[in-house]
């Protein structure tokens, strides 16, 4: 399967936006309601070797978003659209306005080689808590 290596929140002129986070660092980052975020995710497929998949030819590629940090049933899905080759790294745009000020919103990356019945994940239910808490933001 396909290995998530890093994900960055980035604001709309491509500075990072994950690191308001007050005194503790697995806070969620803190966000303006209604800014535009753009959420990255990289990821690589080189555990099959010969049959590796191009990242940019991934049959899913999104995240998904849930005020809820340990259910994702009825997430909100949203897919990256914009693939940076020289990082192997999809870009989501992501509207803050689809939740009120004083939400915590949780979130989780997805992608897909096209040869696994399962997409990858990352952060996993299984994640310690602190890291979904980090894999987060708060609406202010």
């Amino acid at each position: 399967m396909p290995n998530i290596g890093n994900i960055a929140a980035l604001d709309s002129v491509f500075q990072q936006a994950d690191t308001n986070r007050g005194s503790y660092w697995a806070n969620p980052f803190i966000i303006p309601e209604g800014t535009t975020l753009l959420m990255v995710f990289t990821a690589t497929d080189s555990s099959d070797g010969a049959d590796a998949t191009d990242p940019a030819d991934f049959t899913v590629k999104e995240f998904r978003f849930s005020t809820d940090k340990n259910d994702f049933t009825n997430a909100v899905v949203i897919p990256a659209t914009l693939y940076v080759p020289a990082y192997t790294a999809w870009v989501a745009t992501v509207s803050t306005s689809q939740w009120p000020a004083g939400s915590t919103v949780y979130f989780r990356a997805y992608c897909n080689d096209g040869h696994h019945t399962t997409n990858t994940e990352f952060r996993k239910y299984e994640s310690m808590d602190y890291y979904k808490t980090y894999f987060s933001f708060y609406v202010q």
